[in-house]
């Protein structure tokens, strides 16, 4: 997972056309109705057409302007794992119709949020499911902020608005927390959380970050470098392992690939995860290491 910006997109107009803010109202106007039936309609009345963006073209084709939109931000890599390798879901960060343990009608309000859409592979939509915890101190909101004739004020929508921060999520959204503070790697590919406040570990374990086929995945990019760094060792003159080293830290900085927090930390990390498996040449490359290194500023 690392820090991604949406602030320069416009939202997508699926969004924000008439057609989905009436549904929106009267997702809203049925829900907060307390009539069981209503509620139950109001649920119902959720749309995947509208959050996904779907439209049907001159052609007769459908696009889905939300997805695409989610899939260019976070080049088409799920938000949370980073993988590539199934096609990305629209996944509610605040889940839209039930908070397990909290309520049985989750942030309906919030269910064409836009700051509240991310790309989220099966795995990990599934894993996470209807959980959405808070830190110590932290309330669940289980309702918009209304104007004075009790209809809903969407200026508290959006997650940074303090209406919502408030709460103080426990998991963690890659564009409003830094994940790049949150989460480290061991030789074997496995994720740990390391922040003060546990939403690194607290969000590795709802998402299944740990699972072993991603820790089967990232331990293979890790073994793929070594043996470059490998290869580089066995020549007498460093040039070729300061290539290798360099590009590293390419891939570090190239936030296309899958598991680019994997290659920062691999790179930053170099003496407690590459090293140590480069056996007789280990002294040698972290010689050059420690002369040649830039270290990623992971706070940006």
């Amino acid at each position: 997972m690392i820090k991604r910006d949406r602030s320069l997109l416009a939202i997508p107009e699926s969004l924000t056309k008439i057609e989905c803010q009436n549904c929106l109202s009267e997702i809203v106007a049925d829900i907060l109705s307390g009539d069981d039936l209503r509620i139950k309609q109001g649920k119902s009345k959720i749309s995947e057409d509208y959050y996904r963006g779907s439209r049907i073209l001159p052609d007769d084709t459908v696009e889905q302007d939300v997805a695409i939109a989610l899939r260019d931000l976070y080049d088409k890599k799920c938000a949370f794992c980073e993988s590539k390798r199934t096609k990305p879901q629209v996944e509610h960060f605040r889940p839209k119709k039930r908070v397990t343990g909290v309520s049985t009608t989750g942030y309906y309000w919030l269910c064409y949020e836009w700051t509240n859409l991310l790309p989220c592979c099966p795995d990990c939509n599934e894993t996470k499911g209807t959980s959405f915890p808070l830190l110590e101190g932290g309330v669940h909101k289980t309702a918009p902020m209304l104007l004075a004739d009790n209809t809903m004020d969407s200026t508290h929508n959006d997650y940074s608005h303090d209406y919502l921060l408030l709460e103080n999520p426990k998991l963690i959204h890659p564009e409003y927390v830094n994940p790049q503070l949150c989460f480290t790697y061991n030789s074997l590919g496995e994720i740990s959380g390391i922040d003060d406040e546990g939403k690194g570990e607290e969000t590795k374990t709802k998402l299944g970050l740990h699972r072993e086929d991603l820790n089967w995945w990232r331990q293979k990019e890790i073994d793929y470098q070594v043996k470059f760094f490998e290869m580089a060792l066995c020549l007498p003159e460093d040039d070729k392992f300061i290539e290798v080293l360099n590009k590293l830290r390419d891939s570090a900085m190239d936030k296309r690939i899958e598991y680019t927090l994997l290659f920062k930390i691999m790179y930053n990390n170099f003496k407690q995860i590459i090293s140590p498996q480069l056996g007789a040449g280990r002294e040698r490359a972290e010689r050059i290491y420690d002369n040649n290194r830039i270290l990623i500023d992971l706070s940006i």
